[in-house]
């Protein structure tokens, strides 16, 4: 065995497909799970299971025992407030990152977001030396994440990634736009068709994870991850079309007025609930930003790390998984 690595966020999308592929390659996987009973992609997978939260403190060091390495993919996406965000996102990583100074580990990998970045158009892409422009709570609680990262004394080995939209098989982020592609043979038209966005396959994406936690090189630096080729949601739903064999047509655009309006009550019935929202005027302000691409140069120099997986395959492998499970 290479050694023991703690996941955060292990029963979630990117987290169990990580759990498999660090098994795969020879570690001995420990997820903190915050809710046992939710273990639906860790099945199978041979992973020691410890109760906890980043955001308890007191749960973090039996987890750590004897723990090598630490992945951080947990994160909270949706909330209703700054505090929220900050409070998991935040907070929870510098509780993590002490926890893990005070524990012995030897590396921390953090699975930051593009969003604590910022957007950037086509023409220039964003690169890691640019000031972080975060345009939501989410992009800036993941921004302070960063940061608790970089300011780990002792002899805490760090690096930061920094991926673009993920998607693949156990993602439900992106299931509507695929639905409605497929159901109703329209695709979205958001803001503008033409907004040009980076993106990464989950596989890249862990692929990605595993290399940075084990090289020997690279250490101490922050790394956007995606694909080289931008796309834009006509791409992405012709794809998907193509997959079945039908044509499809775009929405009508719909205009910001409306959205603005849809966004409040939407931020409305969800307070009425008691429950986050899925669109927001923070959503709505990522969706109508010039776009979201980022240039993937500086890990592919530093570690070699280049995204294999096309946007054709990786659009086939999610859909086909999407079938499989009824969800189309």
């Amino acid at each position: 065995m290479k050694g023991t690595v703690l996941l955060t966020g292990g029963t979630g999308f990117v987290g169990s497909h990580l759990a498999e592929e660090m098994v795969r390659a020879g570690w001995r996987v420990r997820a903190l799970v915050r809710k046992p009973d939710k273990l639906r992609w860790l099945a199978g997978i041979d992973a020691e299971i410890a109760k906890g939260d980043v955001q308890d403190s007191s749960s973090l060091a039996p987890a750590l025992k004897g723990v090598d390495l630490v992945i951080h993919c947990a994160g909270l996406t949706k909330a209703n407030t700054r505090g929220e965000y900050m409070s998991a996102n935040a907070d929870g990583t510098r509780a993590l990152v002490r926890a893990s100074i005070e524990s012995g580990v030897r590396r921390f990998v953090f699975c930051s977001s593009q969003a604590a970045a910022g957007p950037a158009t086509n023409e220039r892409p964003r690169v890691e030396e640019d000031r972080p422009e975060p345009l939501t709570d989410y992009g800036a609680s993941k921004l302070e994440g960063e940061k608790a990262v970089r300011e780990a004394d002792g002899d805490l080995e760090w690096v930061v990634l920094r991926p673009s939209a993920i998607f693949g098989p156990r993602d439900s982020q992106f299931l509507p736009i695929f639905r409605t592609v497929m159901k109703l043979r329209r695709y979205p038209v958001l803001g503008s068709e033409e907004r040009h966005y980076s993106w990464i396959y989950v596989r890249d994406f862990v692929a990605a994870l595993r290399t940075v936690a084990e090289v020997e090189k690279g250490l101490g630096e922050t790394y956007f991850v995606a694909s080289e080729q931008p796309t834009t949601w006509r791409e992405v739903s012709r794809v998907t079309a193509s997959v079945r064999g039908i044509e499809i047509r775009p929405f009508p655009t719909i205009p910001l007025p409306v959205l603005k309006a849809a966004a409040r009550v939407c931020e409305w019935v969800a307070q009425l609930q008691g429950k986050a929202a899925l669109f927001n005027r923070q959503k709505l302000a990522e969706i109508t930003a010039p776009g979201w691409v980022v240039s993937s140069e500086k890990i592919f120099r530093a570690l070699g790390i280049r995204c294999q997986i096309s946007l054709e395959d990786a659009v086939t492998e999610t859909v086909r998984w999407y079938e499989q499970q009824g969800l189309l």
